[in-house]
């Protein structure tokens, strides 16, 4: 803290009533004081006095808000349902306190698995602690999360910038088909190949554990559960 006053003098600054240390003002008047131990974190006065040779007193009282604490991400959840097949997703992002300079270059689409990728193409603020994500152009197959950078402006009305985060939750995402076969169980023809039978059993393939629908002509007419090896 910084004031004016008389060449020379000792300016003496308290806190409730207790001092918590002096400044010498250099010729000009002018006097520079850091607390040792800092202040307690939140609303702080402090009233800086000085008595000249008069035994006049003047003081100044200044009340403010002492902050050195940065604002973290307290959540990072994924708003749509996972696993999908979606070209984009979006997260809910959560600051410890309210922020500022919260904008796309603040985020990073990160690939946790597989090759899935995407990019932040949209912030939306909700309110000053709330924002949401979205990551578009999602392409690829994997598990995908939001991140949020360091050193990208976020800050919080101190002037603390916010530390990173990668710690959310994240997206399945899955955009290939699953590859199915069908095929007669017992092709009883007479070449054994020509998908004339009189057993009308079928059979095939599908991923592991899948319920395979099978219909016939625009109309379910089962369903069939394949096996650990997708058979």
């Amino acid at each position: 803290r910084r004031s004016s006053d008389l060449p020379n003098a000792t300016v003496t600054l308290t806190k409730g009533g207790s001092s918590i240390g002096t400044a010498t003002a250099d010729v000009n008047g002018h006097w520079t004081f850091t607390p040792s131990p800092a202040l307690a974190q939140g609303s702080n006065t402090v009233v800086a006095s000085e008595t000249d040779a008069a035994s006049n007193t003047g003081s100044a009282t200044l009340t403010f808000t002492y902050d050195t604490v940065p604002p973290t991400v307290t959540s990072d959840n994924i708003v749509g349902s996972s696993p999908n097949n979606a070209s984009s997703d979006q997260f809910t992002v959560v600051f410890s306190e309210s922020v500022t300079g919260v904008s796309t270059s603040s985020f990073k689409a990160t690939q946790v698995s597989g090759n899935v990728a995407g990019t932040v193409s949209n912030v939306t603020p909700v309110n000053g602690t709330t924002y949401t994500v979205t990551v578009g152009s999602v392409t690829g197959d994997g598990v995908l999360r939001l991140d949020l950078n360091s050193g990208t402006g976020v800050q919080d009305t101190a002037g603390n910038v916010a530390t990173a985060y990668s710690s959310g939750q994240a997206y399945t995402v899955d955009h290939t088909a699953p590859a199915v076969t069908e095929s007669l169980f017992s092709d009883t023809g007479t070449s054994g190949a020509d998908n004339i039978t009189s057993n009308d059993e079928l059979t095939g393939g599908g991923d592991p554990n899948a319920t395979v629908t099978l219909t016939e002509g625009g109309s379910s007419i089962g369903t069939a559960t394949a096996d650990v090896n997708g058979h």
